[in-house]
């Protein structure tokens, strides 16, 4: 992940600039060209709830994204 925008799912996720996506709700990601079409695809499809796997400062995470109450 180069860069975070302000107010999208992986802000409030606490995602960051340097992160390495791995997964989202399992699915393996490949291509970074379109990933914020494909995260809220799948935010949307797990209807509020994500499961997003990372690797920051060479150490693998799971987060959970939820939507905002």
């Amino acid at each position: 992940i180069t860069e975070v925008e302000p107010r999208t799912l992986a802000d409030r996720a606490g995602l960051k600039a340097g992160d390495c996506l791995l997964s989202l709700n399992g699915e393996q990601v490949s291509a970074t060209s379109d990933l914020n079409r494909t995260f809220n695809e799948l935010f949307t499809k797990a209807k509020g709830k994500l499961s997003a796997k990372i690797v920051r400062e060479k150490k693998e995470q799971e987060i959970t994204i939820k939507a905002e109450e």
